[in-house]
């Protein structure tokens, strides 16, 4: 899932703590860093959307534009 990219991205450039985020929402910690290519479960996915406060729709919006 190419989504997965976008997440580590999207954390990259808002300079979220993967340490806190990985706390607040059970992502192994792992999974955070830029250099993994492990995907995100759905569940993973619908946390970190919640922890963000953005709309999971977003996420795909901006994979389709960046052909991901």
């Amino acid at each position: 899932m190419k989504l997965s990219r976008i997440i580590r991205l999207y954390v990259q450039a808002n300079n979220l703590s993967i340490e806190q985020l990985s706390i607040h929402t059970n992502i192994p910690l792992y999974k955070l860093l830029p250099s993994c290519t492990a995907e995100f479960t759905a569940t993973e996915l619908l946390d970190f959307c919640n922890y963000c406060s953005i709309s999971p729709e977003v996420l795909f919006q901006i994979t389709s534009l960046l052909n991901y």
